[in-house]
């Protein structure tokens, strides 16, 4: 048990975490980068609370547009 992503089926790529144990799902809605982004946080993202969890999403989302160079 643990967490795991669903991703849309539509072809927009939008990607959510949520619990297997609870079947709850938490977090910001992701932009196909949800299993980078896990592997990025320190704890586990069921850890967080909701506004320090998309915190550390949108800090994820500078470093990685930074090293893109955009």
């Amino acid at each position: 048990m643990g967490v795991r992503i669903l991703t849309s089926d539509n072809g927009d790529n939008y990607q959510v975490m949520y619990c297997s144990t609870t079947m709850s799902a938490f977090g910001p809605i992701m932009y196909g980068d949800a299993e980078e982004f896990i592997e990025s946080l320190p704890q586990d993202p069921r850890s967080y609370n909701e506004p320090n969890l998309d915190s550390a999403y949108s800090a994820f989302m500078v470093k990685k547009e930074e090293a893109n160079g955009d």
